[in-house]
């Protein structure tokens, strides 16, 4: 069961509706609508923004709704990718745009901009991910998405897999146009994975940052 959402609820007697009253708006039985309050089913992003509707509220503040406001993503802009998933930008990660997206299940992570299309169609050119470091090479999941940086400071969107030597790793492309390859594990600076992908690459990204820190770079 998942934790229950319980602004909700909150929200719904403050509005003084009923359980009743709300789950006919959603156009969804009262026992269905329970199942959302108590956290039996997943709050959708589209549900998200049908019981704002009803609340009149922006969906934001349904999630923050008497909770302090704290963003778990911050934003890494383009032109500064690089350097930060490098290691060589860290000091001034306070100067940019954070975020609060609930429905992220991270305490803490990065969202950057997709270059290329090695990994079309799953993920295209400039869409944009949510990726957290990897401490250790060793732990990684095989099989997984990960973008990978080389100490040449390239960066690579790719599965990774085992390799029969035990010094490398096999990065493959979703893309068959693109041939796996293997690299040696000293090469590799820094290696990322790819925490959610289907969230972030819509057009109508805006939609899901949620509560933007103020003391964020505009």
């Amino acid at each position: 069961m998942k934790p229950p959402i319980e602004n909700i609820e909150l929200i719904r007697e403050a509005k003084k509706l009923s359980r009743e009253a709300v789950a006919k708006k959603l156009g969804i039985n009262i026992s269905n609508y329970g199942k959302i309050e108590r956290g039996e089913v997943g709050l959708t992003i589209d549900r998200l923004y049908e019981l704002a509707d009803i609340f009149k509220m922006q969906p934001e503040e349904i999630l923050t709704y008497n909770k302090s406001n704290k963003g778990n993503i911050t934003y890494i802009p383009a032109d500064v990718q690089a350097d930060f998933l490098a290691g060589h930008l860290q000091d001034d990660i306070s100067e940019y745009k954070t975020f609060s997206i609930p429905i992220v299940q991270t305490k803490k992570g990065y969202m950057i901009n997709v270059k290329g299309d090695s990994m079309f169609p799953l993920i295209i050119h400039g869409d944009h991910i949510l990726v957290e470091p990897i401490k250790d090479i060793n732990k990684i999941k095989f099989g997984s998405i990960y973008v990978v940086v080389t100490k040449d400071w390239e960066c690579f969107i790719k599965r990774v897999h085992s390799s029969p030597n035990q010094k490398k790793l096999t990065l493959q492309s979703d893309n068959s146009i693109y041939e796996p390859f293997d690299m040696d594990k000293k090469d590799i600076l820094s290696i990322w994975l790819v925490k959610d992908y289907k969230l972030t690459s819509i057009s109508s990204l805006n939609r899901y940052l949620l509560a933007e820190n103020k003391k964020g770079k505009k």
